[in-house]
């Protein structure tokens, strides 16, 4: 499908959503942060019509397709931050679902099995809010969780065949080790 041989059906690009979600969340550096979360949502547009061709649906099931995209508000949030990064504006007529991307500074802690927050394990790293078109604030981890889940299950319920399922969390899941006291 692609001109790039690596890419040969949409679970090859779910699989590239998955390294760029993790590349967006583990990201110490806001340059680099903010290049990885533009890439996550270009390649979430890009997806949906990845599975588009792959189904190879007639012009009514393509535009109940692009239809379901757009109404999901995780989706739509990438394709809004993807749209409005690559042309400035959207198309006239067309709303974005986001209003603005800022840069945050956030304190990650750790948690055990039962839950609880394990204390001397912080980390802080610059991260981002989302803030939708009803000025909703989304954290950046939030986004990229449901945006991935949502396709997740547009995979499964549209029966595309789809990566190995626990891609989702070990892209997540962080190294934690004890603050320096000194």
């Amino acid at each position: 499908m692609s001109i790039l041989k690596e890419y040969k059906e949409p679970k090859d690009m779910l699989e590239k959503l998955l390294r760029e979600g993790e590349r967006t969340w583990k990201s110490e550096d806001l340059q680099e942060k903010s290049d990885h979360f533009f890439n996550f949502c270009v390649t979430s547009v890009s997806l949906r019509d990845w599975c588009i061709a792959y189904l190879n649906l007639d012009s009514v099931e393509q535009s109940k397709f692009y239809k379901m995209h757009s109404k999901n508000e995780w989706l739509n949030y990438c394709a809004s931050i993807a749209n409005l990064s690559k042309h400035f504006k959207l198309r006239e007529g067309r709303k974005s679902s986001v209003l603005s991307v800022n840069s945050k500074v956030s304190t990650l802690v750790a948690l055990g099995a039962d839950g609880k927050i394990i204390e001397g394990l912080k980390k802080k790293r610059v991260s981002f809010d989302v803030q939708n078109s009803n000025s909703d604030i989304k954290d950046l981890m939030l986004v990229l969780i449901n945006c991935l889940s949502q396709w997740e299950k547009i995979f499964s319920d549209y029966r595309i065949p789809a990566p190995n399922s626990d891609l989702k969390i070990r892209a997540f899941l962080e190294e934690y080790y004890p603050e320096n006291t000194e």
